[in-house]
């Protein structure tokens, strides 16, 4: 007798409706804000400072702060709800569970919409005098493909597809651990030898994850899904929406692999011995007048 455990327990790939969407969209917003940001960023900004290597931090400038005191936190909030979201949609894809990768994909949602709201008010963690304008006009090309990509994703049955699945995986974890990587680097003292080749090789290894999701998953993902969608007669507009919309993505790639090449390459030859400078002086004094995150 034939059995299919998707269609016996339901497990079938499916066209959300939309008031669920706005359900779980809102859901998420209240999940990032009331235990992400709320409950975990507080609790680990007091476990930061009181470690050896926060007083330091005032003269470090960060990737979205202007002081290594107020990045370490930013990054690890961001970086345990990538890793969590992210983690979701990898089970749900690679077990078939639609519903483990519907929940990733409306947290992700939240957060993206949270997160554009700060970043258009200029309010935590996006206090325009402290985050880098770079940063945030790489976060706006992220976030919105992020809005506009995750609703049809799910409405239209979009996830269906292996290489949608793939690709909006992928870049969520990876994004989760290039976050977890840049505030593990913070806790490393860059004047010992020893933790200066642990800062190189998180860095290396959060930018192999970061080029392999953003420049072979993401291209190639886009590239296969629109390629079938053009192959079974699909002349419409959602191979050409996803296209435009994967632009502004691979521009935010471009923009932070820039950044974290550069990071890369000085804390190599740093940690092989050469004495180099791993950021300018002008950066450290305007890092030094941060304030830091209450």
């Amino acid at each position: 007798m034939d059995f299919d455990l998707h269609k016996h327990h339901g497990l079938e790939w499916r066209h959300a409706p939309l008031p669920e969407l706005i359900l779980g969209s809102a859901i998420g917003v209240l999940v990032w804000e009331l235990f992400y940001v709320r409950t975990v960023m507080p609790r680990m900004h007091q476990w930061a400072e009181k470690q050896p290597f926060y007083s330091n931090l005032i003269h470090r400038p960060g990737y979205f702060s202007r002081t290594g005191q107020d990045d370490i936190t930013v990054l690890f909030v961001i970086a345990m709800h990538h890793m969590s979201s992210g983690s979701l949609l990898m089970l749900g894809s690679f077990l078939g569970v639609p519903v483990l990768f519907e929940l990733g994909g409306l947290l992700e949602l939240g957060f993206e919409i949270a997160d554009t709201f700060a970043l258009i008010r200029g309010v935590w963690p996006y206090e325009h005098s402290r985050t880098p304008f770079i940063i945030r006009v790489a976060f706006l090309m992220h976030h919105l493909p992020g809005l506009f990509l995750i609703v049809p994703v799910l409405h239209m049955g979009l996830y269906e597809d292996p290489h949608i699945r793939a690709v909006c995986a992928w870049l969520l974890f990876a994004g989760g651990v290039s976050a977890l990587a840049g505030s593990y680097v913070h806790t490393r003292d860059f004047e010992k030898p020893r933790e200066m080749r642990q800062a190189a090789l998180a860095m290396l290894f959060s930018s192999l994850v970061f080029l392999y999701a953003r420049f072979i998953v993401f291209p190639m993902g886009i590239y296969h899904y629109t390629k079938d969608l053009d192959e079974a007669g699909s002349f419409g507009r959602v191979p050409t929406v996803v296209r435009a919309l994967a632009v502004p993505m691979m521009i935010f790639g471009l923009i932070t692999v820039r950044i974290n090449l550069m990071k890369l390459i000085k804390y190599s030859a740093r940690a092989l011995g050469y004495n180099v400078e791993l950021y300018h002086t002008s950066t450290v004094q305007k890092a030094g007048d941060g304030k830091k995150v209450q």
